[in-house]
This record gives structure tokens, sequence and C-alpha cells, in this order.
């Protein structure tokens, strides 16, 4: 005979699950050039100097990624793909990337997007907890 089903084990499956559903991103690992490191600084220089951060706290990680891309993933650190590097025509073209990617730091984008996902994650973590207190409820 079937009982009534178990409100707590039910919500505790359902978390498990999703854990083991999240996986983590792959990892991406930087690629030391001391030449390419050295030009993606010297770009950066006179950008850094006209967005008046201070130069010697703005970085450029080179990652070993064949994709087109440029990130900011917090503070005032500029990831470069090296594809980004082998897709461009020009010097230029890159330079512009850097400068659309320090816009993002100096517009402290990477800080309010952190701050708006804890808000999000409080309210998904108080939904959880009126929704196990409602099971237990009988609701």
């Amino acid at each position: 005979m079937r009982g009534r089903p178990n409100p707590l084990a039910f919500c505790l499956a359902l978390l498990a699950s999703l854990l083991l559903a999240a996986h983590p991103a792959a990892a991406q690992s930087v690629l030391r050039d001391a030449e390419t490191e050295q030009l993606l600084k010297d770009m950066l220089a006179p950008l850094v100097e006209a967005s008046e951060l201070e130069p010697g706290n703005v970085e450029v990680v080179l990652i070993n990624d064949g994709s087109i891309n440029a990130f900011v993933a917090g503070g005032q650190a500029i990831y470069v793909h090296s594809g980004l590097i082998g897709a461009a025509d020009t010097a230029n073209e890159v330079q512009g990337v850097l400068a659309h990617e320090l816009g993002h730091i100096t517009a402290r984008h990477a800080v309010r997007f952190e701050e708006r996902t804890k808000v999000a994650n409080n309210i998904s973590i108080l939904s959880l907890l009126l929704g196990v207190g409602a099971a237990l409820a009988g609701a």
C-alpha cells in the first residue's frame, strides 16, 4: 500500500537532481607568450590612460582558445582568446575589442551583474523554502 507522498523527500530529490545536472564550465588554459602579451599591453596602455583607471591595475590575459572572443569576468582583467588574435586583420581591430572590454570595466558591468545575481539567488532560495514549507503543511 502506498502512503502519502513525502514532500520533503520529493524536494530533496529534486534539489539533488538539479545539483547533479549542473556541470562546471570547461577549464580554459592561459596562453603564455611574452611577445603577444607585451603587444596587448602596448595596445591597452593609451586606452587605460584615457579611462582614468590605474594602469598597473588593468591586466590582459591571453586564453588558449580558438574562438573569436574576449570578455571581462570581474575585477580589472580582460581575457582575450587566441582565436581573436588570429582572426584579426589589423591591430586596430584587436585594440577596438580591448576598448570595448575596458568599457565594461569602467562601467562596472560585471560588478552590477554579480549584485543582481545575488538578489535573484536569494529570491530563489526563499521561494524554495516557502515551497517546502507549503508542501510540509499539506497545501
